[in-house]
């Protein structure tokens, strides 16, 4: 007979015997499995996304530093225009990278092959005014208001101070074709390589495991 007073519990406490507990979450070993090759996945995809991010920084410095020199040269303005373009597609990029969209990496592959392009146009226009004798005359007078006469330069090089000056901007012009070739060629074909990482990424890791990276931020 249940107690009755004004002290009885309602609802009537059940025998222990008859209480039921909820079980809790059950972790099973393929989970743990899971989740270690979801972690293998995500550092490869870390590592993309440390070097896209490093790589638009970098851009974006120069773009600002280009723009503020391109105040005085109508070339130097364009390449910081097109350097911050190229930077924002970057960090666009990233943002992709870190939501495993497929077809990323092709699009910042493509992005340093833009950048690659920007600075080769550059460096030509400079080699072309260069031969056509419009350039040359800034590095020559760097080098006379530095102290070094024009007949100290002759005696050295046998040149005077502006064929001494279109050496130099040969040298630096070819160097930067050069370096952008072999450099945003490089990273271009480092983003290509890795596409099908992010699309083994997305097969590979279930949905589950990606939602948990994603909160916890990879």
């Amino acid at each position: 007979m249940a107690e009755q007073g004004p002290h009885a519990s309602w609802p009537p406490a059940l025998p222990v015997a008859e209480r039921v507990q909820t079980p809790g979450p059950v972790i099973l070993p393929e989970h743990w499995r899971a989740l270690a090759q979801g972690q293998r996945q995500a550092g490869k995809l870390r590592r993309m996304i440390a070097v896209a991010t490093a790589d638009y920084c970098t851009v974006a410095v120069f773009a600002v530093a280009s723009m503020v020199c391109g105040l005085s040269s109508l070339p130097g303005l364009f390449l910081g225009i097109g350097m911050a373009g190229v930077a924002g597609v970057e960090y666009y990029g990233v943002r992709r990278l870190r939501e495993a969209r497929p077809g990323t990496c092709r699009t910042l592959g493509f992005n340093q092959l833009a950048l690659a392009v920007i600075l080769c146009a550059y460096a030509l226009w400079n080699l072309h005014a260069l031969a056509s004798g419009g350039a040359g005359g800034a590095i020559a007078k760097t080098m006379v208001d530095s102290g070094v006469s024009a007949d100290d330069l002759r005696g050295l090089t046998g040149l005077a101070a502006d064929d001494v000056a279109k050496a130099i901007s040969q040298i630096l012009y070819g160097g930067l074709i050069v370096a952008a070739i072999l450099a945003q060629g490089g990273l271009a074909l480092y983003y290509f390589l890795r596409e099908q990482y992010v699309r083994n990424y997305l097969k590979d890791t279930p949905a589950w495991v990606r939602e948990m990276q994603r909160i916890m931020g990879h």
